[in-house]
């Protein structure tokens, strides 16, 4: 009887050591970080399969080579995979990321610094991306992306002579 009380009373406490110690259930900001990093991880490594997970078959995108607007994820890879063919060694660092969310929208600000290499020549690139998704279910999508890519500003060069005097 004694083992029995015994056993019992160290199920009862294993049981509230677990439910004490769990892990805090994550914020949806947390939840929306977690698909941002996820996506951008993908992109870094060309993983269209994990990406895929997180943007809805609808999506659509802006992308920053000023070009028409792109709809649906899979015209959505086919331009990453057109992208990833002319780079190599990609960085792409996020700064200030910004999240909102309302009910099921998210709005996601960040902005980034792209350098990798085209060709026999290395690009730096500097943007902003926006990100709307919508939550379905218990999970977050990324239903529209508009990407500005803002060229970095050019080397200063010599400054003009002055002009000559008048005679």
């Amino acid at each position: 009887m004694r083992k029995k009380r015994v056993a019992s009373i160290g199920i009862a406490i294993l049981v509230l050591a677990v439910v004490g110690w769990a892990a805090p259930k994550q914020s949806e900001e947390e939840k929306i970080e977690e698909v941002v990093a996820a996506v951008l991880d993908a992109y870094r490594t060309a993983n269209y399969q994990v990406m895929a997970r997180y943007y809805a078959p609808e999506v659509t995108m802006v992308s920053g080579l000023h070009q028409p607007l792109i709809t649906g994820w899979e015209n959505v890879r086919q331009a990453y995979l057109a992208q990833e063919a002319r780079l190599k060694h990609v960085e792409f660092v996020r700064h200030d990321t910004l999240i909102r969310y309302k009910e099921k929208f998210a709005w996601v600000y960040y902005r980034w610094t792209f350098v990798g290499q085209v060709g026999q020549g290395n690009v730096t690139t500097l943007g902003h991306t926006t990100l709307v998704l919508e939550k379905h279910g218990r999970h977050w999508l990324i239903v529209h992306n508009h990407t500005s890519a803002v060229a970095p500003p050019a080397p200063p060069t010599q400054a003009p002579s002055p002009p000559s005097p008048r005679q």
